[in-house]
């Protein structure tokens, strides 16, 4: 059984989710717990993405500026992201 604690990613600027993918590729403990996304586009490939398993189900938040990290506060161990 693996016992590597798990690794809470908080996901900025998600993109297509690539970085995500990688940082799980990488350090295989890693689940992203919240991607935050503004481009209509890219935000449906990651629930997409999701659906087929490719990615961590987790919420997509589609605005940067209204973003409230408060509630991610002792629950994000590492925070991505991508270049807006």
């Amino acid at each position: 059984m693996d016992r590597t604690p798990a690794l809470n990613v908080l996901s900025l600027c998600s993109g297509s989710g690539m970085l995500d993918r990688a940082v799980r590729l990488a350090i295989p403990a890693a689940r992203t717990v919240c991607y935050v996304e503004n481009e209509a586009y890219a935000a449906a490939i990651l629930a997409e993405r999701m659906e087929e398993g490719f990615l961590d189900a987790a919420p997509v938040w589609t605005d940067i500026h209204t973003f409230n990290g408060k509630p991610w506060h002792n629950v994000v161990d590492c925070v991505i992201g991508g270049y807006p």
